[in-house]
């Protein structure tokens, strides 16, 4: 059998390996007994990932030791009650570095609690349709993505055959309904958003790994098909809301938002102002022998993936849809668009072992970042573009 996985060559490092200074951005500056929790992150319903000092923990039940140090065998500096309010300073490898909050008029105490003895829970008030309308963006949960109201409409899916770039399997076009409105994440799912599903217990306990360029409100990488199917389940769970991966046609009718070009600016230079691609900053870092898609002749900033919200959103207020990190959607690959649905909805036959990626990526140039651009996947691979975005049926 040929070679199917990927289509066109990514760079897929071995598990803790990095690329070293990459993520560093061009021109750019940032910085660089049991208990259960409550978490109250208000932060994130602004759309920017709070810091660990920002996170507030609210015991909730068992009193616990908070020790000295990160050491099992430490000294007990306080036994804490129910209801004492913790604040978060740090995560190390299997310890919590909280502040306990002293008596009236006395400074807290720092010391370190047990990760395994901790359960995170989130506060959830999730939005019911009725009080949702094209363009609102709403959070259901504090652990949950911000999500915005996409509306219903119709689109010429695929790439004209005279489109620069133009592969087979990107036709025939056709037009196709989104018969109802749907919610997609603002942003693509982040570090910060999987260790959340990470600590909660609905995600593998390993942390995928980020390949050097950072974590918190970068694009996850490195998740197959298979586990962002699992963070969408967890997802469901938490709010009792039925959220799962766009369909293809909802993806690329959510990239498009009313445009009909390559991509969604209005020139290539414009790329660069809507994402992270491979361009003259990452040529600068990365020396890649199998990079064969031309650089796109801007410079946006960044040398590999950009934090969520760095760029400008598309029409329906949605960022990275093009670059930063490849989206898993819920389809199974077909090579061309003969016989697919025409209403919105995911094409769940075909080659199933494969499903479909959208996007482009920060690895990929003018020909993979594109509108009409698609990738074939293998359901359990997960590469350093690897990433997803979240749908939520609004029914």
């Amino acid at each position: 059998m040929g070679r199917v996985f990927p289509p066109w060559p990514v760079p897929a490092f071995a598990a803790g390996a990095s690329t070293g200074g990459a993520g560093v951005p061009a021109g750019r500056s940032y910085a660089g007994g049991r208990f259960a929790f409550g978490v109250v992150a208000a932060a994130l319903l602004a759309g920017a990932a709070p810091p660990a000092a920002a996170l507030e923990l609210r015991m909730l039940a068992h009193p616990g030791p908070v020790r000295e140090a990160a050491d099992p065998n430490s000294p007990v500096i306080a036994a804490v009650p129910a209801g004492t309010p913790l604040r978060l300073l740090q995560e190390t490898r299997a310890w919590y570095l909280v502040a306990v909050q002293g008596e009236e008029g006395e400074p807290d105490r720092r010391g370190y609690v047990a990760l395994s003895d901790a359960e995170w829970v989130a506060e959830c008030d999730p939005k019911e349709a009725r009080e949702l309308r094209p363009g609102d963006v709403f959070q259901d949960c504090d652990a949950a993505p911000r999500m915005a109201v996409v509306p219903a409409g119709t689109f010429r899916m695929g790439s004209p055959e005279s489109e620069v770039y133009r592969r087979a399997n990107e036709g025939p076009q056709r037009e196709v309904a989104i018969p109802a409105p749907f919610a997609a994440g603002v942003f693509e799912v982040t570090f910060a958003e999987w260790r959340i599903c990470v600590r909660m217990g609905g995600c593998d306990a390993r942390m995928p790994d980020d390949e050097g360029f950072g974590q918190g409100r970068r694009p996850v990488l490195n998740i197959s098909w298979r586990a962002a199917q699992r963070y969408v389940q967890w997802l469901s769970e938490l709010t009792g809301k039925r959220y799962r991966l766009l369909s293809e046609a909802e993806w690329e009718y959510a990239a498009r938002a009313g445009s009909s070009g390559a991509h969604y600016g209005e020139s290539e230079a414009d790329l660069c102002e809507f994402a992270s691609v491979y361009d003259e900053a990452d040529s600068q870092f990365h020396d890649f022998d199998f990079q064969f898609d031309e650089i796109v002749s801007c410079n946006d900033g960044f040398a590999g993936t950009a934090p969520a919200g760095s760029f400008r959103p598309n029409a329906f207020g949605l960022y990275d849809m093009i670059g930063n990190a490849a989206e898993w959607t819920q389809d199974c690959f077909n090579p061309d668009y003969s016989g697919g649905p025409a209403d919105g909805s995911a094409w769940e036959s075909g080659l199933c072992f494969l499903r479909v990626a959208r996007g482009g990526a920060w690895f990929y140039g003018r020909e993979g970042n594109r509108s009409a651009a698609r990738f074939r996947r293998i359901s359990w691979g997960a590469t350093s573009v690897s990433g997803f975005r979240v749908a939520r049926d609004l029914e």
